[in-house]
């Protein structure tokens, strides 16, 4: 675990040299906060509820981002209780509001994920639009220094077994 450790402060340090004023930091930004709650996604699912061939899909992300929300944000990260990366490796000025809550896994890549693979089902264009943004989601939060890397491919794991096993029970 050491080596792991090692690799998220060395992509952490890297982060540290990036300009807060910078049009990508802008754009990093406004991402992350659209993951806020998992807001782009409800809002979407919102939206699909309004087609018919879309509902049943759109129900079943809502549902999952619950469950994703459950075991991400009520389970493992009381379990883990791994500090943020800006409280271990701080002071650092971030250009976020401060999250609160632990850091293993991410919040924001878990239900991104997991809504991009549900929402997938709904073709191909919405499929690579969705996974596009859950992808850049993930980098957002390690771009804004607010989780590691092993936070956001652990965050990715969780949403994806989520989605998978509410897309079984829904079958």
């Amino acid at each position: 675990m050491g080596w792991l450790k090692g690799f998220d402060r060395k992509i952490f340090n890297a982060t540290l040299k990036f300009s807060h004023e910078s049009l990508t930091h802008k754009c990093m930004r406004l991402i992350s906060r659209s993951g806020d709650l998992g807001m782009i996604w409800l809002l979407t699912c919102i939206v699909l509820l309004f087609w018919p061939e879309y509902r049943r899909i759109a129900q079943i992300c809502i549902l999952t981002l619950f469950l994703t929300s459950l075991l991400g944000e009520g389970l493992l990260k009381h379990i883990f209780r791994r500090p943020r990366p800006f409280i271990t490796h701080g002071p650092v000025k971030l250009t976020i509001p401060i999250p609160t809550s632990f850091s293993f896994p991410s919040g924001h890549t878990a239900s991104s994920i997991a809504a991009a693979r549900i929402l997938s089902l709904a073709g191909p264009w919405i499929a690579w639009a969705a996974f596009f943004y859950a992808g850049m989601m993930a980098f957002s939060r390690v771009y804004l220094k607010a989780h590691y890397v092993s936070d956001v491919v652990a965050g990715g794991l969780v949403g994806l077994a989520c989605a998978e096993m509410v897309l079984r029970f829904c079958q």
